[in-house]
């Protein structure tokens, strides 16, 4: 859910800031916290991204607490196991700046498994035609979350992000070989699969 904080006469847009489905981790080791959506065309100008604790029982240190490269991760040590309100803050400089977040919410408890993911679409070798349109279906599953498909991001090897959740559609793909990865995180693991399709 967007929050954005827009003046009347600006041409500027907010950031957009998406932090996906609830996270369950676990206590003990950083649990990586990774949006989905994380990007701003601040003309003119910077933008700030700013991790922090919204509520929970415990404290929360964030490293880094104010990322400067995307995807604009960081790594969130929890002190104590509960139920947490983290919040991820965009907040622009320059002409006009504007402000959004997005908040999500972390279950800590003392034991975390991995996801899986599983890519059904694109198939590996398959191939398209340059313009054609291309369907990106993954599922994803996390033991203690349950459906964790929304998170899942989209890149190629020769074109980079391409989009988050499933399906994606894509009819933009450069001519030639592409590898194609799907990862998803729960918070803690990371899962990703890939395919080769070729696009010419």
């Amino acid at each position: 859910v967007w929050k954005a904080i827009v003046p009347r006469s600006s041409a500027n847009q907010p950031p957009a800031v998406e932090l996906g489905e609830p996270k369950v981790v676990s206590i003990g080791s950083p649990a990586t916290l990774t949006p989905v959506i994380a990007f701003d065309d601040n003309v003119g100008g910077t933008t700030i991204w700013t991790w922090s604790k919204v509520s929970g029982p415990g404290t929360v240190t964030f490293s880094p607490v104010n990322p400067t490269s995307s995807p604009f991760s960081t790594k969130a040590t929890f002190s104590a196991t509960g139920d947490y309100v983290i919040r991820l803050t965009a907040t622009e400089t320059g002409t006009n700046p504007l402000s959004n977040y997005d908040e999500v919410a972390v279950h800590v408890q003392p034991v975390n498994k991995a996801p899986t993911l599983t890519i059904q679409n694109p198939k590996n070798g398959e191939e398209f035609t340059v313009g054609a349109l291309i369907s990106f279906q993954a599922t994803a599953s996390d033991p203690e979350a349950g459906n964790i498909t929304g998170d899942s991001r989209w890149t190629s090897d020769r074109d980079g992000f391409l989009g988050a959740g499933s399906p994606v559609i894509r009819s933009d793909l450069s001519k030639g070989t592409h590898k194609i990865t799907a990862s998803v995180s729960d918070g803690q693991n990371q899962k990703s699969a890939s395919v080769t399709i070729v696009v010419g």
